[in-house]
């Protein structure tokens, strides 16, 4: 009336099957109908395709553009769309550079590629074509013999060049050596008659 754990025979159990606690572990140890994620071939599973994980992943890293892409068989739509939204010069299928386009800014007006160069962009210059600007220099009241003013040299081309009010010729015309006999303001008047 009384069993022990050990008196009990697992056959005499009710419900308890008819196989043997041996038959049950023989059956789970059979590696050949049981198996670990870790014993699972992935070229062995169905409809897993002819690749091994191994060329998957070199695949995947691959760098050296595999699917030979490149701008031309990109498809026409999406050629449009890089072609609105991409401005870098480098993903230009040419591999030439391209002007710059659009309006000018600064000191420049118009637009590119040919800009041009505004009125006035370089404050401090002198220009052939700009009124007043001599003008609305500063006045010096009493020059002085060292004092320079600027000339077209004639005898060179019209090139500009710098004379001292002091070395200006004494009498018009031209020729003849410095103002000896003139003061600077007397020869400046001169030069400038």
């Amino acid at each position: 009336m009384h069993f022990t754990e050990a008196s009990i025979t697992h056959q005499n159990i009710s419900g308890a099957g008819t196989n043997t606690h041996a038959q049950i572990d023989t059956h789970i140890a059979d590696s050949t109908i049981h198996f670990t994620e870790g014993s699972i071939d992935h070229t062995a599973i169905s409809n897993v395709g002819s690749n091994t994980h191994a060329q998957i992943d070199t695949h995947i890293s691959s760098t050296a553009n595999p699917h030979a892409t490149d701008i031309g068989n990109l498809g026409g739509g999406t050629l449009a769309e890089l072609n609105s939204a991409v401005t870098d010069a480098t993903l230009d299928d040419s591999s030439a550079s391209r002007p710059p386009n659009g309006s000018a800014g600064g000191d420049l007006g118009g637009t590119y590629p040919n800009p041009t160069v505004d009125d006035g962009a370089d404050g401090t210059a002198i220009h052939d074509n700009v009124n007043s600007e001599i003008s609305a220099l500063t006045e010096k009241a009493t020059p002085v013999s060292a004092d320079l003013i600027i000339i077209e040299d004639s005898a060179a081309s019209n090139a500009k060049k710098k004379v001292q009010i002091g070395n200006l010729p004494s009498s018009g015309g031209g020729g003849g050596g410095g103002s000896t006999d003139l003061s600077p303001a007397e020869a400046f008047a001169w030069f400038v008659s």
